[in-house]
């Protein structure tokens, strides 16, 4: 005879029935996991074209203190022009930063020979002349950040990941609240906005709260990227899904730099990186929100839709999975009621304090 199993038993039973549990039910890894990360793809391609773009608009070429025609005593080559008024330096280049109060004629005839007229070496005062072999414009060269003005170019960088810090904390929270998905069309239209504002940027400060605006949705972008990748993929894929995520980041930068090859304007190498994020938006519509999100929401309904969504894609039997429905409400109602964590509780057990001290080294 059989053991019988009373009806509370299977209630009790199916009440311990997890989220992953659910996935495998949904097919686990299958056709729709595929194409969930195919499309999020799109997007973290384009990611890495914006951290890195500063290697190349913000490239600093060869320069020296532009020269007046005032200060061509004849007609005279564009070596010895820059003979008579730029000093060289101990290994024979010529100064970037410093000219000769006036001109130096006789150094012609014999270059190793001191300067005359009481001549001393000053600061540029008429701007600059750059070697534009290498890149036609850059920020650079746009707002003249070199010399004593060099600082302000290294802080476009800096304020880029100060807006990416900012806006790891600002989308981290919008993303629990609001949902993964929607706050990643949000992070990608901001984006587009940031970024083509950049690129008509007509003063160095509009440029660089631009550029930190843009760090800060790309943050937001790169986290709901990475949690939708995550939380519709089973734990025995997730190193999987890590491994597609990092691919991208890897064609990303090599796409960055044929793109830097082929516009040498920083503009246009801005619009060329920012106007993919168009159809990257499109793409993104068909993504459905993280169930997972949406029983730790207690919306079992729209998690049982986009779980059935997902059952039927990996050509999984509807009916079967519709007996999981008592689970999934399960799930929905002990969710919201679990306790909330904090960024306090990363550090609460040893094993978390090294995880997270090491993720932060890393980043």
């Amino acid at each position: 005879m059989g053991s019988l199993t009373s009806p509370s038993d299977t209630v009790t039973a199916s009440r311990k029935m997890t989220f992953d549990d659910l996935l495998i039910e949904a097919g686990g890894f299958g056709r729709f996991q595929v194409m969930v990360l195919l499309i999020l793809c799109i997007p973290r391609l384009i990611v890495p074209l914006h951290f890195l773009q500063h290697v190349f608009i913000s490239a600093v070429p060869q320069h020296h203190c532009a020269i007046s025609t005032q200060r061509n005593p004849g007609n005279l080559s564009k070596e010895d022009l820059l003979f008579i008024n730029i000093p060289q330096e101990p290994d024979g280049t010529f100064s970037s930063c410093k000219m000769y109060s006036q001109p130096q004629p006789h150094l012609i005839l014999n270059r190793s020979q001191a300067t005359i007229n009481g001549s001393h070496v000053q600061s540029c005062n008429q701007g600059w002349e750059y070697d534009l072999s290498t890149f036609s414009s850059t920020t650079v060269t746009r707002w003249d950040l070199v010399c004593s003005r060099r600082g302000l170019s290294k802080a476009l960088a800096t304020l880029f990941f100060i807006g990416v810090t900012v806006g790891a904390i600002i989308f981290g929270d919008l993303s629990d609240r609001y949902g993964r998905r929607v706050m990643l069309l949000v992070s990608m239209l901001l984006a587009i906005v940031f970024g083509g504002m950049s690129a008509g940027s007509i003063s160095y400060s509009m440029f660089a709260v631009c550029t930190a605006l843009s760090g800060c949705t790309f943050s937001g972008l790169t986290i709901n990227i990475i949690s939708l990748s995550v939380e519709w993929v089973d734990v025995r894929h997730r190193t999987d899904a890590g491994i597609i995520t990092g691919f991208c980041w890897s064609i990303g930068s090599s796409v960055l730099a044929l793109l830097a090859y082929l516009l040498r304007d920083w503009r246009w190498l801005l619009v060329a990186i920012t106007a993919p994020l168009v159809p990257a938006v499109i793409s993104v519509w068909w993504v459905p929100e993280s169930a997972r999100w949406l029983l730790a929401k207690g919306r079992a309904k729209e998690a049982e839709a986009v779980l059935m969504q997902c059952a039927a894609a990996n050509g999984c039997s509807l009916d079967a999975f519709r007996k999981n429905s008592e689970s999934i409400q399960a799930l929905a109602e002990a969710e919201p009621s679990s306790h909330t964590y904090s960024y306090i509780d990363l550090f609460r057990t040893p094993r978390l304090r090294r995880i997270s001290v090491c993720c932060g080294l890393v980043w």
